[in-house]
Order: C-alpha cells, then structure tokens, then sequence
C-alpha cells in the first residue's frame, strides 16, 4: 500500500483483520501499528487450539515468522505477535478465551532491551498463569547476541 506518499506491506493476520504496515525505505518510522490492529497470527486459532499444547509468544511480527520458519524447537507451536510490549495483556487474552481448561506450554519470548523489566514481567505473568490455569507451564527466552530474536535466529532460555 501507499501511506504518506511511501511504499509499506500491509500485514494481516488468519482472521483476516490487517494489523500493521511495515515502510519499505529508510526513514525512522518503520512500523505503522494500526489502532484496533490486534494480535498478528498467522494460524487459525480454532484449527489448532485442540491440536497445539504450544504456543509461543513475541513482539513483532517478523519475530513470530523467522521463529516459525527457523527456529527447529518451536515448529508445530501456535505463534502470537503482540506488535507491543504488552506481554500481560496478550497472555491473559489467550489463556482465558483459548486455554482455561487442560496442559499448555507458553513459550515467551522477549526482545534484549533495557526498555522492559524481564523478571517483573516474569512475576506478573505467573500470577496470570496462576489465576486462569496453574496447569500451564512458562518457558521465558531473549536472544543470545542481538537485541531482536529475528535477526540472528539464536536464542536462551532464561
């Protein structure tokens, strides 16, 4: 599409609802995040929710395809992109309208920024597994060298 006069990929996610734009050139705003765009996932979620016990959680969008695609121990998971840092909201979102009831594994994974507390998030989000469906289990992850997991595909768990 053309936004303020500049080329952008639009991007939506199963459901069919666009997201975000990403600026093809050189300028500072790379990201257009659409008001009510959501969460991008390119799965359908009532297609695997009952075959999936994985899901894996990241910021970006382009985090959720390279880890699909690259990333050998997250190949059959269902894959979220929040396009924020807003990791509560999303896990809470998922796991009471998809995951109340049965095992779940939730990979989360963050980018390696100053910008986010790790181990606060960590806490408020077992507090979130704790209240919803203490049977999940949380697995955390950054990237090894990069700031972004989709740069070099090489990530820990933490």
């Amino acid at each position: 599409l053309i936004k303020d006069e500049k080329l952008a990929v639009e991007f939506y996610n199963s459901s069919g609802y666009p997201i975000t734009a990403r600026f093809i050139d050189d300028s500072n705003i790379r990201y257009i995040k659409y008001k009510n765009g959501g969460y991008y996932y390119y799965q359908s979620i009532k297609d695997i929710v009952e075959e999936t016990t994985t899901i894996t959680i990241c910021e970006g969008i382009f985090d959720c395809v390279n880890l699909s695609n690259y990333y050998i121990d997250f190949k059959s998971n269902l894959f979220f992109a929040m396009n924020s840092r807003k990791y509560n909201s999303c896990f809470k979102y998922l796991i009471s309208k998809y995951f109340l009831l049965g095992h779940y594994n939730f990979n989360i994974v963050f980018d390696n920024d100053a910008a986010i507390n790790v181990e606060n998030e960590k806490a408020k989000l077992f507090e979130i597994k704790n209240q919803y469906n203490s049977k999940c289990k949380l697995n955390f992850y950054m990237p090894m060298y990069t700031k972004d997991v989709s740069e070099l595909m090489l990530i820990k768990r933490t």
